[in-house]
């Protein structure tokens, strides 16, 4: 009874929110590796932003991935929380962020290789962070891409605040997508490690990407819209609400 509560609270909660879903489809070459869809929601006194990406078919045979984040971005437009579920390959851990004030309290568990015993636990202040999660900066970089030819998003993770370039090119060969390329060069631990350059095309109705071309130390992926649902003026209204 209490999980039938449950589901259907949940159910009402997704209907009652601005939401936008976006779901995409990895390639490696020709190769379907991986799926991922975002979740983009205005609750009216903080924003959420939910993200995953699993590998499927041949993914699963060169690395497995199953990561889930979660971000909630204040009224004020400042980081709140962040939340990220890493399992890649045998790389398992959990990470929670904490945002106030300028300060960012970071929780860190690290699990051994069946995810059943813990590692290490470790919980660290830093002061001082000027910077964005990983998630709500993929956020900004739609909504600015708009307003500058370049810049730069800083972003905290994994204990390190990075300011990662990005440059405005122009439009895509059809006029209908906005795009940019940047560098995140990004020190993190896990498979997945952000190299080289990346390309991002931003479709300029609704603020999000329709095609992204992404280099990572064990190699490049094709990313193609494949679905969008719900309410598709909730990323240009953040947007929006940035611009103020």
């Amino acid at each position: 009874m209490r999980v039938l509560f449950f589901l259907i609270f949940a159910l009402f909660y997704i209907t009652l929110a601005e939401t936008l879903s976006t779901c995409y489809k990895a390639y490696f070459f020709f190769f379907p590796v991986a799926h991922s869809c975002v979740f983009y929601r205005d609750l009216g006194n903080y924003m959420e932003i939910e993200a995953y990406i699993t590998t499927d078919g041949i993914g699963n045979l060169l690395y497995r991935i199953n990561n889930y984040g979660k971000s909630i971005v204040r009224r004020d437009l400042d980081s709140f929380s962040f939340f990220l579920l890493q399992e890649e390959g045998n790389y398992k851990r959990d990470m929670f962020y904490y945002f106030e004030k300028g300060d960012v309290t970071m929780y860190v568990v690290k699990y051994k290789g069946n995810k059943k015993d813990i590692e290490y636990t470790r919980v660290v202040k830093h002061n001082h962070v000027k910077a964005y999660d990983p998630i709500y900066a993929s956020l900004i970089l739609y909504c600015y891409a708009f307003k500058k030819k370049a810049g730069t998003l800083p972003i905290f993770y994994d204990g390190n605040v990075y300011n990662v370039p990005f440059f405005v090119t122009g439009y895509g060969d059809e006029g209908d997508s906005l795009v940019v390329e940047m560098k995140p060069r990004i020190i993190t631990s896990g498979i997945i490690k952000p190299t080289g350059e990346w390309v991002v095309w931003v479709d300029p109705r609704i603020n999000i990407p329709v095609k992204m071309e992404l280099e990572f130390t064990i190699g490049s992926a094709s990313v193609v819209l494949k679905k969008k649902e719900g309410r598709e003026h909730v990323v240009r209204d953040m947007c929006k609400r940035l611009g103020e």
